[in-house]
């Protein structure tokens, strides 16, 4: 089933010998591919080990881009950004996977952040005395802007120090899929 209805272009521009389209036929076009190729979508990830500030905020590196249907990523794929004409309704799927957790610290925080501001936290709490937490993960359904940035970040807990063992942040990810206006 397509997610954009498709367009006759005749109905929108007839084109003619030296005749310059307008704009909308383009938009046109575009909106026909997507009805084609299927849902506007995009997953970024990381597989180099990162270090996560002791104790603070770590706003992850997601540098490589798995696939891509029409959203728009940053200079470096740190960011999805919602694309014109698909404002509306999304899954983003988000996962932290770690290397090791330090054992002065109490919990792990992954934030998915739409414009620098937290939309859906999970707190992974330490499973024993030298660490333990691995992997924290999330599906949440969220009403994005056109131009708005999906980001995610790591917090450590408090008891930590630099001297602690600071965990490697080994494969994150970032996904979001539109599903409707």
């Amino acid at each position: 089933m397509p997610v954009v209805s498709f367009t006759v272009l005749d109905t929108v521009y007839n084109p003619s010998s030296g005749g310059v389209a307008p704009a909308t036929w383009f938009t046109t076009i575009e909106a026909n591919f997507r009805s084609i190729t299927g849902r506007v979508g995009c997953s970024l990830t990381e597989s180099a080990a990162q270090d996560v500030a002791t104790p603070g905020t770590t706003t992850l590196t997601l540098g490589t881009v798995e696939w891509n249907n029409g959203m728009t990523t940053g200079a470096v794929a740190n960011a999805i950004t919602v694309p014109a004409s698909y404002a509306g309704k999304y899954f983003i799927s988000a996962t932290v996977q770690f290397s090791t957790v330090p054992s002065g610290a109490d919990s792990v925080i992954m934030d998915v952040l739409n414009n620098g501001a937290s939309i859906h936290r999970e707190i992974a709490a330490r499973t024993s005395a030298s660490g333990g937490v691995e992997s924290i993960a999330c599906t949440i359904p969220h009403i994005l802007a056109v131009g708005d940035d999906l980001t995610l970040s790591v917090t450590m807990s408090t008891n930590l120090t630099d001297g602690d063992t600071e965990p490697s942040q080994v494969r994150p990810n970032l996904a979001a899929v539109w599903l409707s206006a």
